[in-house]
């Protein structure tokens, strides 16, 4: 399993903006090869935390350890070098929708960070396009326009974007966030599969319970910016936490096997 320092650790981490605290003494600790779920209503913090595990936001306090490496102390090579290893999926996609791209060449974006800059292609970077392409089902469809696709089919091209990039930890902000539901149940059985084939430590935030895994086994709780509750899913998924966490008002609802949180 490795040491705390392998993976993830973050410990009493607070972070202000405008003079506001919307991080508060938070920890976390995502050991090597899991699926972490962190869980909590808009507004949180869960998107902050996120940012503070890959250097983008800057704690006030508190200790961070990223495979082995404090992202505050890390000059921008340092930062450069680490990110490649912690692939991000943010929330809303960073593609131009007027940039003339194919779906092979958005995925190609991932590789990019492991090219000089301004380098070309390779053979080994084609070649981990075309898996990532293969393991995500976009084969057929990597010559047309990424513009053209659906919001769904966007998200999965991200998807493989991030695995491209190869890295030991990916993080994905709300993947599923703005799909109908049928395209947030297959996303969600992307995931499954993905990590299934890779064992990638892989950690989801997401708002909506029913969005997370099977292979999800540890989940974090925040509210308020602050870590409410963090254990397995058999002890968070839990009515009285759930409430705690999204108010008093919202519905919890077992179906299948998946927990729902109605009106979070």
């Amino acid at each position: 399993m490795g040491t705390v320092e392998d993976h993830i650790l973050l410990e009493g981490v607070t972070v202000k903006r405008r003079g506001m605290t919307v991080l508060r003494d938070a920890g976390l600790y995502v050991p090597p090869g899991i699926v972490m779920g962190i869980i909590g209503p808009n507004g949180a913090g869960k998107t902050t935390l996120i940012s503070v595990v890959n250097g983008f936001v800057k704690p006030v306090a508190g200790k961070v350890r990223v495979l082995g490496e404090d992202p505050n102390a890390l000059g921008m090579a340092g930062l450069r070098k680490l990110r490649r290893r912690t692939a991000l999926l943010p929330q809303f996609s960073e593609i131009n929708q007027l940039a003339p791209l194919s779906v092979r060449e958005v995925v190609d974006i991932g590789r990019a960070g492991m090219r000089q800059f301004g380098g070309t292609s390779k053979k080994i970077d084609r070649k981990i396009v075309e898996e990532a392409l293969d393991v995500f089902g976009l084969t057929e469809m990597k010559d047309r326009p990424y513009r053209r696709l659906s919001g769904g089919e966007q998200r999965k091209v991200h998807l493989a974007r991030v695995f491209a990039q190869e890295p030991e930890i990916m993080l994905l902000d709300e993947p599923m966030a703005s799909l109908d539901v049928t395209w947030q149940e297959r996303l969600r059985k992307e995931i499954q599969q993905m990590w299934e084939r890779t064992g990638m430590t892989t950690v989801i935030i997401t708002h909506e319970t029913h969005h997370l895994p099977d292979a999800c086994k540890s989940i974090t709780v925040l509210s308020g910016g602050s870590v409410m509750a963090s254990g397995p899913p058999e002890e968070i998924l839990d009515r009285e936490v759930l409430a705690r966490a999204y108010g008093n008002e919202v519905r919890v609802l077992e179906q299948q096997g998946r927990t729902y949180t109605l009106g979070a």
